[in-house]
């Protein structure tokens, strides 16, 4: 059986109000920063991917990361998903 696993980078300043951000390049915050090792962590306790999946934007890349760092999985970068204008 395949189990997929969906997460969402941390936060991003710029969130107040809450509206679609498309492909804006805005990098996560230090919270964002903090909540990205948190998931790689939790991830890591709990499963072992065996493929990491994220946007080409900045701030999806650098969950992956922690994601791919905390569970010894290397993330692949897939254009298509990455949100529409």
């Amino acid at each position: 059986m395949t189990t997929i696993i969906l997460t969402r980078h941390g936060h991003v300043d710029w969130i107040s109000p809450e509206r679609f951000r498309g492909r804006a390049e805005i990098p996560l915050s230090e919270l964002g920063q903090r909540q990205a090792k948190a998931l790689g962590q939790r991830v890591a306790q709990t499963w072992k991917p065996d493929a990491i999946y994220t946007s080409p934007l900045g701030r999806c890349v650098r969950t992956g990361a922690e994601i791919g760092e905390a569970t010894g999985t290397k993330p692949e970068i897939l254009d298509d998903l990455a949100d529409t204008h």
